[in-house]
């Protein structure tokens, strides 16, 4: 069974080294679509699947098709917010992530009752209001920025006044420029979105084994991977070992403490106060900021996250009541998401000259490689 779980990891961690060059060649937009339609038909060919293999390979799409969630959905927030505020839009990104993993298996409790087919009916037809909500309300966000600003410089007004200093500009007007704007690209387009540098599209691969020169990096990563998300997928991988007495429905209540957990850490402890620690020592920094400013949330994250997985070990060996796995739950998750949402936000503003998907491509491919050792 676990391998259900894994299959589906498999395609997320191969998904980025896809979509990633494509969304900088095509626009998220069309990415996106794109992906939903694959795990949408993918998950009815789940629910109908003949034989096992059958199945693990609809499982296998599913990842895949949900991977651009995970790399392109960071790269729209880059495109539309400034630095200052990425830490708390990162944050809920991070929240929508983590909430749809925990409350898959407590609503999946629920729907075995009636039939363990309708699990994947039921995520079909989320999948399928998803893809109407993408067609006909996201917008593109992949502008050429850059090339605008080249392209539309300040023009001198017609003002008589001698001193140059208090002559004022005017703003040439956008529509004076022949490049076309997100909003006039086609409904669904599938050329080059212009005035952007596109990459080639195995570049998402190259770049990721280029970036296994720079030890700092993918060290720092292979530890927060192995070292801390990969303990948080192993607890959920055991929950139904551990509370075998429990009917799935069950089970699935008990993923309330860490959704609970997740909760508290972007209300709390997550984007907001990020933003603010980074605002407070860049402000003492005589207005530099580094990027190490993100990181401080880890210290105590660190801490709580050893501290619940102890009290969790303890409670399953000793078999104490599961209110107290469910304390420990609280306290090993919420840490996660608020470190994870550090490392995340960091990556636009320092990725910014490869396109920012390429350091979240090897944080989300990592981070992912480990749920199918955890099997």
């Amino acid at each position: 069974m676990n391998w259900t779980v894994a299959i589906p990891a498999l395609g997320l961690s191969v998904g980025p080294l896809i979509w990633s060059s494509l969304s900088d060649i095509y626009g998220r937009r069309i990415v996106f679509i794109v992906g939903t339609v694959i795990a949408f038909a993918s998950t009815i060919g789940a629910a109908k699947a003949p034989n096992y293999g059958g199945y693990m390979a609809a499982r296998f799409f599913q990842g895949l098709g949900v991977a651009p969630a995970s790399t392109v959905g960071l790269a729209i927030i880059n495109d539309m917010y400034y630095e200052y505020e990425r830490g708390q839009k990162v944050g809920l990104w991070v929240l929508a992530i983590d909430q749809g993993l925990l409350f898959g298996p407590l609503i999946g409790g629920f729907m075995n009752m009636v039939d363990q087919f309708w699990v994947q009916w039921l995520t079909a037809i989320v999948f399928g209001v998803t893809l109407l909500a993408e067609i006909f309300f996201l917008p593109e966000t992949l502008y050429p920025r850059n090339q605008m600003l080249t392209k539309m410089p300040y023009s001198e007004s017609n003002s008589s006044v001698v001193d140059v200093e208090k002559t004022e500009r005017r703003p040439s007007v956008a529509q004076d420029v022949s490049l076309k704007r997100t909003l006039q690209l086609p409904f669904l387009n599938v050329s080059p979105v212009p005035g952007m540098r596109h990459p080639k599209v195995w570049d998402s691969l190259l770049r990721f084994i280029k970036t296994w020169k720079y030890a700092a990096v993918s060290g720092t990563i292979c530890i927060y991977s192995f070292g801390w998300y990969w303990w948080i997928l192993s607890i959920i991988t055991y929950i139904p070992t551990a509370y075998v007495q429990y009917q799935p429905q069950i089970q699935g209540l008990l993923f309330i403490g860490l959704i609970l957990g997740t909760l508290f850490a972007e209300v709390f402890c997550s984007g907001t106060l990020s933003d603010w620690i980074v605002k407070r020592l860049t402000k003492k920094n005589g207005g530099v900021k580094v990027a190490e400013m993100r990181l401080w949330l880890a210290y105590p994250a660190s801490l709580m996250t050893a501290l619940g997985l102890i009290i969790w070990g303890i409670s399953i060996d000793k078999g104490y009541h599961w209110m107290v796995g469910q304390v420990a739950f609280f306290l090993c998750k919420s840490p996660s998401s608020f470190a994870g949402q550090g490392c995340f936000a960091n990556t636009p503003a320092k990725q910014s000259r490869q396109g920012s998907r390429w350091a979240t491509l090897l944080l989300r491919h990592m981070s992912s490689t480990p749920t199918r050792f955890s099997r």
